[in-house]
């Protein structure tokens, strides 16, 4: 049969079940068009102009670019849709959003054999085209239905005549059900690999299932039908319980309020499923004998791209929670791959060279200046040493960061100003050809089109000297991206010493950070980040503070929320600025173990049109037990008004404090979220 292939013990690409864990295995502002600009311009500009650039070999993934490039283009343009009008129920129609997958003129397996290499990542041995054309071939079929149903869908909403309800009704059924099998066969053996492939196609029904829950009674109003007559058990037994409760609360009736609590059913699977395979993938190849930190990193970027970054909007397909326009964003860093690949070895294993070229968990920060050492290597060849950061948390004050690397007291201080609402998008690196580790010079490319340069004054003939182009992928595809179409830019540098013998050696490694576009939402005028939109949702993650004080601190998110979380013990004080009056609701995503109701909160606002303090008391637990709040799945997240609803203007400080002290109960926040109440 055709799904047999999946378990097939014939195929030369390794299962994903049974592991040998022995084994080894991106105007000025781009935000703002989600406000004043149709968000189909980014559409055109991804479907119209999608082309790799012309410096392929200089992209650390080349032969995955292509799954990566439509991976960040997926998330942009799910960002973009929500945040654009909502029509009803439809967030983004299928014919937008599927042609990302098949570029015209292109192997139509392109992007779906990239999905995998990046999904075998952890794995030693390739992918075999047998897995290649399953995965390609299920996601084409699908495509057809989907295109099918779309068509069906607008000629219904344009004639909504018993005939066209009908003929949409048949295609959804059939669609529906196809996709939940396609899914549960994506869970066989090769389910790691297959993952970036998963993850698209989750999308997509939580799409049609969100369609459903707003229009099917208006397919089906006389529908009689039972529930098992659309879904047999095999096909929902993994979720059998939350289905249960949707079939008894719709009276075992199909009904848009039924779809309505699937579609919620759904969110929650994919989300727990995605965020546990992941991070499954990640430990094998962290722990594989002798794995580069590159082959770490290149994994976790990549499924970072492909995999979190989607399922972090999913919530946003839940219409109870969000049933006008939202705007998300995500602040986790990633990593482009460090200049010397290092192994894990006796000097230095996986979690050491982690910590050396990464930051821990932190609030989200802003460069204003970059400081780089340079000193001599030998021959007397001078060479980037250590640098330092002067930032600024989100409309706070700015810091100092330490030196990173090893500097002698002869180095020579150079520093790099990068202007206020510019973003390097793009690097471009000068080395010693036969000595990566010495870097001559940066090129550091704003989105004002402007470049800033760092650079040890060493002239030598370009035969002596390599380059390289540091970034993620355009918008467009493109690489290395341009001002206009960057999706990524540069968050964190560090410098950590290349070997064992630092003072003498004088080798270097340096790496990267990059945040997303959607963190950006700097507004020109106003003069700050964090603006509050008057007619949508707008999200703001906790980790955009400006302040937190001790003994409160940032803990690593559970990869589904697109950023870190804040463990708020005392105090956290937002800045957000109210482009115009307009009366709000705020409440907050959080976790928490409290388990005899003793959590209370202090909310205090002040805005330039008013002051207000409200009193949250007796936060209930959203978990069992304190374990539960180490690695919070979807479920556990809940959502909590602290303030009634509010006219704000302005600059707007939020402060929200702590008022117990009962030491074992712990509160988590992943954001606070303004909805104007209109």
């Amino acid at each position: 049969m055709e799904y047999e292939i999946i378990d097939s013990k014939n195929l030369p690409c390794p299962s994903n079940r049974n592991i040998d864990y022995s084994r080894h295995p991106f105007t000025n502002n781009p935000n703002q068009p989600l406000q004043n600009t149709n968000y189909k311009n980014w559409i055109n500009m991804c479907q119209k102009n999608q082309q790799y650039g012309e410096n392929l070999e200089t992209f650390a993934s080349a032969d995955t670019i292509a799954g990566v490039s439509a991976g960040v283009i997926v998330v942009g343009t799910m960002l973009g849709a929500f945040a654009a009008p909502i029509t009803a129920g439809l967030i983004i129609s299928f014919g937008t959003l599927l042609p990302i997958f098949w570029k015209p003129g292109e192997d139509p397996k392109t992007v779906w054999q990239a999905f995998l290499k990046i999904g075998n990542r952890p794995f030693s041995s390739p992918v075999d085209q047998a897995l290649i054309d399953l995965l390609s071939n299920k996601a084409r079929s699908l495509e057809s239905q989907f295109n099918d149903f779309q068509r069906y869908f607008d000629i219904w909403n344009n004639n909504k005549t018993p005939g066209n309800a009908g003929e949409v009704l048949r295609r959804f059924s059939s669609l529906d059900a196809d996709i939940i099998r396609e899914l549960e066969q994506l869970k066989g053996n090769y389910y790691i690999t297959v993952l970036p492939g998963y993850a698209q196609v989750a999308n997509w029904h939580l799409n049609l299932l969100r369609i459903a829950a707003f229009y099917y009674d208006q397919w089906a109003s006389s529908s009689n039908l039972s529930i098992q007559s659309i879904y047999p058990e095999d096909y929902i037994n993994d979720l059998q319980t939350c289905l249960t409760n949707c079939a008894i609360e719709s009276g075992n009736k199909i009904s848009s309020k039924y779809y309505k609590c699937v579609l919620k059913c759904r969110i929650n699977e994919y989300i727990n499923y995605c965020s546990k395979t992941y991070q499954e993938g990640l430990n094998i190849l962290k722990n594989s004998s002798g794995v580069k930190w590159n082959e770490y990193n290149t994994y976790r970027r990549e499924m970072t791209i492909n995999v979190l970054d989607l399922i972090a909007v999913f919530p946003n397909y839940d219409p109870d929670k969000y049933l006008i326009s939202t705007k998300s964003q995500l602040t986790r860093e990633i990593y482009t791959d460090a200049l010397i690949d290092a192994f894990a070895n006796a000097h230095f294993n996986i979690n050491d060279i982690e910590n050396s070229l990464t930051r821990p968990p932190g609030l989200v920060t802003w460069i204003n200046r970059l400081d780089f050492y340079t000193g001599k290597f030998p021959g007397d060849v001078p060479g980037l040493t250590a640098n330092s950061i002067n930032y600024s948390f989100t409309n706070g004050n700015s810091n100092d960061s330490p030196i990173y690397g090893y500097r002698l007291s002869g180095d020579s201080r150079n520093p790099v100003q990068i202007p206020l609402n510019q973003y390097v998008y793009n690097m471009l690196i000068t080395y010693l050809s036969n000595s990566p580790s010495v870097i001559q010079k940066i090129d550091f490319n704003l989105n004002n089109q402007q470049t800033r340069i760092y650079d040890t004054g060493l002239t030598l003939s370009p035969i002596y000297q390599s380059t390289i182009n540091l970034s993620l992928p355009g918008k467009d595809r493109s690489f290395p991206p341009k001002f206009n179409n960057y999706t990524h830019f540069l968050s964190y540098v560090k410098t950590a010493p290349g070997d064992e013998r630092p003072s003498s050696s004088r080798a270097r490694n340096v790496c990267f950070g990059w945040m997303h576009f959607s963190v950006n939402d700097y507004d020109v005028l106003a003069g700050g980040y964090n603006i509050i939109f008057d007619t949508i949702i707008t999200q703001i993650p906790a980790v955009k503070a400006r302040h937190l004080p001790l003994p409160s601190f940032v803990m690593p998110g559970p990869g589904h929320t697109g950023g870190n979380l804040v463990v708020l013990s005392t105090q956290i004080e937002f800045q957000c600025i109210v482009l115009n009056p307009v009366s709000y609701k705020i409440r907050m995503r959080y976790v928490a173990y409290s388990p005899n109701r003793s959590i209370n909160l202090t909310v205090s606002i002040r805005s330039e049109i008013g002051n207000y303090q409200n009193i949250v008391p007796n936060i209930s637990s959203t978990v069992q037990s304190p374990e539960d709040t180490k690695n919070p799945k979807y479920e556990h997240f809940q959502y909590l008004d602290i303030s009634i609803p509010l006219e704000l203007f302005g600059i707007t400080n939020i402060t929200i404090t702590r008022s117990d002290s009962i030491s074992n109960n712990t509160l988590i926040i992943d954001k606070i979220e303004f909805t104007p109440d209109v």
